[in-house]
């Protein structure tokens, strides 16, 4: 047991959480200039990875499938980390990293919990099912009683909060909250976690999802079906963990807190943004020119001419 437990009272909110509309919650956010600044730098500098790339790697697409396959189970080892988990990638298939589609439904999400809770272990009773009871984020005190930070959507409204979850998913209109990439996926991410659905492994689900919800809003963009995140951020969130969670524990999931809420939302984007921009300093990092292509020969599932065939039908050179 960790001695002399700082406890935060900013990240205290012992609030329970009833129903109300995600699209009303959404609709209170106003962005920031400087975040609507850095989510055009970030844009930009996400831009010039992906001319790094093919420059790197030409027309050879198969390779560039391969390397975000190995980038893939990299996020997934490195999100299960993040939660004081292993990840076992035993028997694990290229099925298993890519996304069947990047859409999302209540089977769907209840199949990827099911997924990281099998491979990374969990304490819940049930997985791949909605929880029945309450839940909170919290820590256990030096006296071992436990503090709240805050608490879940109430049991009975979770199957509500979901379907406007969803909803707002699903939404394709003009507007940054609904159409940047980087950000409605910063904005799936904290909805998810602050519904917290299920009774555990919420966090390791809802950084899939932030990577299927990223994924298709490119696809929205460059017309193309793609079935894997060409950029994940799990590793840079792992780095910097209490800065995740001091951004994460001040928002409010009410509609009683607009002005406090405007703020601290508007810090989570510009975090998720940091996160991108340091994994795409990364990325662009590990291939500096053509002659080191030999460094990735051996990734991990390497199958050129599936990875050839997947390239083809997720329409990849539409991005370069």
């Amino acid at each position: 047991m960790s001695q002399n437990i700082h406890i935060n009272p900013e990240w205290i909110n012992p609030k329970r959480v009833s129903y109300f509309s995600i699209r009303d919650y959404v609709a209170q956010i106003e962005l920031s200039k400087e975040t609507l600044l850095h989510s055009e730098e970030t844009a930009k500098a996400f831009e010039q990875y992906l001319s790094k790339m093919k420059y790197f790697f030409g027309d050879r697409m198969e390779s560039i499938i391969s390397y975000w396959l190995d980038s893939g189970l990299v996020e997934l080892e490195e999100s299960s980390k993040l939660e004081n988990h292993g990840f076992s990638s035993k028997e694990l298939t290229i099925a298993d990293l890519l996304f069947d589609r990047a859409t999302i439904s209540h089977s769907k999400i209840k199949r990827i919990h099911e997924f990281v809770c099998k491979r990374s272990g969990t304490n819940a009773k049930v997985v791949g099912e909605y929880r029945s009871g309450i839940a909170s984020v919290g820590v256990f005190l030096d006296d071992h009683t436990y503090q709240p930070y805050w608490y879940g959507a109430e049991s009975e409204d979770i199957r509500e909060f979901m379907a406007s979850f969803l909803n707002y998913y699903r939404t394709r209109k003009a507007g940054e909250i609904f159409s940047n990439p980087f950000i409605k996926a910063a904005l799936v991410h904290l909805l998810f976690v602050r519904i917290h659905p299920f009774e555990d492994g919420n966090g390791r689900t809802a950084r899939i999802l932030q990577n299927i919800s990223f994924t298709a809003e490119l696809n929205g963009i460059y017309d193309s079906k793609l079935k894997i995140s060409p950029l994940n951020i799990s590793e840079s969130i792992r780095r910097n963990g209490y800065y995740y969670a001091n951004r994460l524990n001040r928002i409010f999931f009410d509609m009683d807190h607009r002005e406090e809420n405007n703020e601290a939302i508007n810090r989570w984007i510009n975090f998720n943004l940091d996160m991108y921009d340091e994994q795409i300093y990364y990325q662009k990092s590990r291939f500096p020119n053509p002659s080191s292509l030999t460094a990735l020969e051996n990734l991990r599932f390497h199958d050129k001419d599936a990875y050839r065939k997947e390239a083809e039908k997720m329409g990849l050179k539409k991005l370069f």
